[in-house]
């Protein structure tokens, strides 16, 4: 039952984001108690762009820190990245996508 809700959610959260940098991805959804090993999770921003949580320290254009981990829970930093800026990360990380029900 609960593989195929995720499967529908999947298939909701492709069809809404229509990006090409959103290849099949790993979904993970945190309330169903998943964790990931992932170096990046990320979600998608309101507006453009994605919101990108990570322990690196990323840089470069297109790449805005919004959180320096204080008062992340894991103490994770985050970050407001472009979709140009996150298709360069993913294909050099890592990523996660975090899906929350």
């Amino acid at each position: 039952m609960i593989s195929v809700f995720k499967n529908i959610l999947s298939l909701i959260y492709q069809k809404r984001i229509k990006l090409k940098t959103m290849t099949t991805s790993n979904f993970i959804y945190p309330e169903l108690g998943e964790k990931t090993n992932a170096t990046i999770e990320y979600t998608c921003s309101h507006g453009s762009g994605f919101y990108v949580t990570t322990d690196l320290q990323l840089t470069g254009r297109g790449v805005k820190m919004s959180g320096d981990g204080s008062t992340h829970k894991r103490g994770k930093k985050t970050y407001h990245v472009t979709a140009a800026a996150f298709k360069v990360i993913k294909e050099k990380y890592n990523t996660c996508y975090i899906a929350l029900l």
